[in-house]
């Protein structure tokens, strides 16, 4: 706080004062959990510092965001939306995450409200911060297809099945990617599609899913709660359901304060349990018939909850 008082408020000639408000203090100031996103606690680093990228793209990476701050803000620092831009001849989609820094959450909100535009919506993503579409990056693109396709007739967003694999799952990536590809939308709901089947089936179904409701063949689902491990701990879990195919339910909780990551499956007619301790030490390690089995009858137990909802 000493460093951003006795720097005052920007423009700043000097670029170098932005670091210390938009990097090295923003997420003490604006603390948040990282652990549902993509894009962890190390922020736009995350990003760069990857296995997918050689050494030569992750200094490419990290020599752009110098010339951020030595070219494009300084640009930038003369430039107010809500006077040079406050009408637009195109639709505007601002989407925001709910952890943004006050003061451009603020700003950002001042000049979309006074904005004149054919079409506008604010969107707002429940874990991100300041990079929604680094953080929860299946969102992103879920969101972008559907405006998409508002946008143009011809493209049917049913026709593109977006998702990101959780870290835990990637030993299974073929899999997941597999039961995932199973859920395209076929057909929407009629309560027609119920004659023959016992009343009390019929009456919850007619219930709990109204006409036209699309119908998926898969589900991915993201949920949050307490497992019994010795003690109950808090965990987060993302699963991809398929009621023909299987599931993988991948997940993290914490022992000791050591994270424990792993995943239960049952696909391609077999059934496994991997866990590891930071992600490196078995802990739990567990496979055939007994587990499949046991896989099977948890995957009928599931069915109805989560595919009278909807594709995530």
């Amino acid at each position: 706080m000493d460093t951003l008082t006795t720097n005052g408020a920007p423009p700043y000639p000097d670029v170098r004062k932005y670091e210390p408000a938009l990097l090295t203090y923003e997420n003490e100031v604006y603390r948040y959990d990282h652990s549902r996103n993509d894009e962890g606690a190390g922020g736009y680093s995350t990003n760069i510092f990857v296995k997918e990228y050689t050494l030569m793209e992750q200094l490419h990476g990290f020599a752009g965001v110098i010339d951020v701050f030595a070219v494009l803000y300084p640009q930038l620092q003369g430039i107010d939306f809500r006077a040079q831009a406050a009408q637009l001849k195109v639709p505007v989609y601002l989407i925001e995450g709910c952890h943004e820094a006050r003061a451009r959450a603020e700003l950002a909100q001042q000049w979309f409200q006074a904005l004149d535009a054919p079409r506008k919506q604010l969107i707002v993503f429940d874990t991100s911060g300041h990079r929604p579409l680094f953080e929860q990056p299946a969102l992103f693109d879920t969101v972008m297809t559907r405006h998409r396709a508002r946008l143009d007739p011809t493209r049917r967003v049913t026709d593109v099945t977006v998702s990101t694999v959780p870290r835990q799952a990637r030993p299974v990536r073929g899999e997941w990617d597999r039961l995932r590809a199973d859920g395209p939308l076929r057909e929407r709901f009629d309560p027609a599609m119920l004659d023959g089947l016992p009343e009390p089936a019929r009456r919850w179904l007619t219930h709990a899913i109204a006409p036209g409701t699309p119908l998926w063949r898969s589900v991915e689902v993201s949920m949050h709660g307490e497992l019994r491990l010795g003690d109950w701990r808090r965990f987060t879990a993302t699963q991809v359901v398929s009621p023909t195919a299987g599931y993988i339910w991948a997940a993290r909780a914490s022992v000791f304060g050591l994270p424990v990551v792993g995943y239960d499956r049952l696909s391609s007619g077999t059934a496994q349990m991997r866990w590891r301790l930071l992600g490196l030490l078995p802990v739990m390690t567990a496979a055939g018939p007994d587990i499949t089995r046991s896989a099977a009858g948890r995957l009928a137990g599931e069915l109805v909850p989560k595919l009278s909802g909807h594709s995530s």
